[in-house]
């Protein structure tokens, strides 16, 4: 995979009735941008990604965290760009545009880049966003 490659980390939790995401766009180790979105359902989810001002760059997108509601083949056909369901960058659950092998092969890829450092410090920012967003809902 070149360098220049952009690769887009997709994490969703849970907001009360609705899901919130962060977005973080990647080129290398690089991280070119993060965007919050919120989404009731699949059609909502790919609206929004397609509506990034990252999308035209991005190559394939990885929603990491396990199987999420939302990530389904109508959000696939609708981002018409290939996307892996991940626990981490261990276990992939599902994979829409690319065979599983590719996307195995891909996920090693990136874990031996310190891609393992990068979740780590996203799923702190989202965890952050989060409580944020619930204490100002509560206020």
């Amino acid at each position: 995979m070149k360098r220049e490659v952009r690769v887009a980390l997709i994490l969703g939790k849970e907001l009360r009735k609705e899901r919130v995401y962060v977005l973080a766009v990647f080129r290398g180790k690089i991280i070119e941008g993060i965007e919050f979105f919120k989404a009731k359902n699949s059609f909502n989810l790919a609206s929004a990604i397609v509506s990034s001002k990252y999308y035209n760059e991005i190559r394939f997108f990885i929603f990491i965290g396990g199987s999420d509601p939302l990530v389904n083949n109508d959000a696939y056909v609708r981002l018409a760009k290939p996307v892996i369901v991940s626990e981490g960058l261990n276990n992939i659950i599902a994979t829409y545009g690319m065979s599983f092998d590719e996307a195995r092969s891909l996920l090693n890829f990136l874990a031996k880049n310190t891609f393992l450092n990068i979740l780590a410090f996203l799923e702190t920012v989202s965890t952050s966003a989060i409580k944020v967003l619930e204490e100002v809902k509560n206020a």
